[in-house]
């Protein structure tokens, strides 16, 4: 492959072909589905992650093809992974904030201000790339419990940044069903206003704000 970005004919070809060499095809099969949805124009940009398609490509590729395909798979890898950076997508660990991160059950203890992402904080990604890749997110998984529900895990907002990127409220608890209508009609923001739900948090939910 190429230094150029991927088109999707070519991503779609280069699957297909590894595919059918798969000594587990049922299993690659969640790779097949992860590209065809990456190159999909009516994916919503929150079904794409930048780091559960490292994951997918992990867990369900590597293990079902043949050691002759793996390099090709690894190509295939890299170049999607350029695809979604180009777009503006960001690893989770880096536009999350040390709250976000104790939501969903991970901690970053070297970090002391809970509500600006690692990433910034760190230096390591612009505060426009953040906004940029939030915006693309929009939401992810946390405990159901900080949220007074009886789920393991609920979906969640990846709340608007003020001008120095703090988060400008804590998350809120969102309704999936409310939310994919309103991004038929709304923006981004306006669609997680419409989706949030009124929850009871918990009195241990990390550097809540009253």
């Amino acid at each position: 492959m190429t230094t150029n970005l991927l088109t999707r004919e070519r991503a779609i070809l280069e699957v297909r072909r590894i595919a059918a060499k798969a000594k587990e095809p049922d299993v690659f099969r969640e790779v097949a589905m992860l590209v065809e949805g990456i190159f999909d124009s009516r994916t919503p940009s929150h079904r794409i992650d930048l780091s559960k398609a490292k994951n997918t490509f992990s867990i369900y590729g590597l293990g079902a093809i043949s050691d002759d395909e793996k390099e090709a798979l690894l190509l295939l890898q890299k170049a999607i992974e350029q695809v979604l950076l180009s777009r503006g997508y960001r690893e989770d660990k880096l536009i999350f904030t040390r709250q976000e991160h104790e939501l969903l059950g991970s901690s970053v203890l070297d970090i002391e201000d809970p509500y600006t992402p690692i990433g910034l904080l760190r230096r390591e990604l612009t505060l426009e790339e953040i906004v940029l890749a939030r915006r693309l997110k929009l939401i992810t998984d946390v405990f159901g419990e900080y949220f007074g529900s009886v789920e393991i895990y609920v979906p969640a907002a990846l709340e608007l940044l003020d001008e120095q990127g703090r988060t400008i409220r804590d998350p809120r608890v969102l309704d999936m069903t409310k939310l994919e209508e309103a991004l038929r009609t709304m923006s981004p923001e306006q669609a997680l206003d419409a989706a949030a739900i009124i929850a009871q948090r918990s009195a241990d939910f990390p550097f809540r704000r009253d």
